[in-house]
Order: C-alpha cells, then structure tokens, then sequence
C-alpha cells in the first residue's frame, strides 16, 4: 500500500505576486522551496493562471528533489494555496501535471475547470472534498489573488 505524504509550503511575501483575473492579463510566478523532514528537500514550481473566454486556466509544473528517491508514484496532485486580495480568505488551485523523474520537469495541459469546480475550499490527499459555489469562485477570481504556497500531495511505493 503506498505511503501518501503531503508537503507544505509556507512562501516569502517577496516571491508572491498579486493577480486580478478578470481585469488582467496571464499571471506567471515561479517558486523555490525548501522542505525539512522529508523525503523531498526542495521544489522549483512554475505556474501560469489565467482566463479565456470567461473561463479559469490553471496551469502548473514542477521540478523535485531528494537525496533518496528517484520516482514518486504517478498520482501525485500539485495544489496551490491562493489568498484574496484583502487577505481575508484563502484556499487551493488544483494543479494535476504529469510527475517527472526526480531533477525532472514535468508537463502539463491547461486545465479549464468549471467555476463551481476552480476553487477548492478543502482536499485530502489527491481529491478535492470540497469546493467554493460557482459566483463565489468568480468573485473571489475578479478581486485578485495571491500564490502564497503549495503542496504535493504525493504517494511512494514501500
């Protein structure tokens, strides 16, 4: 049975950026960070959130490393943790890239979730259990935003 780990990741305020969806442009930000205790000692992630047509583009990769591993098992899901604007609220974009190798980038195809389904409120492991209404999700998306961490949830065979 695999062993589902999750890292955390609390951010610099230097190395977030705000984004106002609806009144701008694609927001790209890249990420460096390090973990303790863990298998996997660092992340380099780059993201690209967006939206076309009216509708939420989330896309997202990432690069990790460990002194031990070289493979984590396929179902690993990236989740960024977003904050409003006004700092008021957060919650997580879910960001499913293909899982490289370690020292590896992997890729990924934009994903466009429907409103009801782009903002999740809460998740265990690589599911989603709950997500923002619909016309929460687009007034949250038209304030702005702020990338302020991530995690992987990720499994490894024992």
């Amino acid at each position: 049975m695999p062993n589902i780990r999750s890292l955390g990741f609390i951010l610099l305020l230097a190395s977030t950026a705000t984004f106002t969806a609806l009144a701008g442009g694609p927001e790209k930000g890249e990420l460096t960070v390090q973990v303790k205790g863990e298998p996997i000692t660092s992340f380099d992630i780059k993201y690209n959130i967006s939206q076309l047509m009216g509708e939420p583009v989330v896309s997202a990769i990432y690069c990790w490393h460990s002194p031990t591993l070289k493979t984590i098992n396929p179902d690993a899901t990236l989740w960024l943790k977003v904050t409003s604007a006004d700092g008021k609220s957060w919650a997580y974009l879910k960001a499913s890239p293909t899982v490289p190798a370690e020292g590896k980038w992997g890729m990924d195809t934009p994903g466009s979730p429907n409103w009801d389904k782009v903002i999740v409120k809460s998740y265990k492991g690589n599911t989603a259990t709950a997500y923002w209404p619909a016309e929460d999700a687009k007034k949250f998306w038209k304030a702005g935003f702020t990338v302020t961490g991530a995690t992987l949830s990720y499994s490894i065979k024992k």
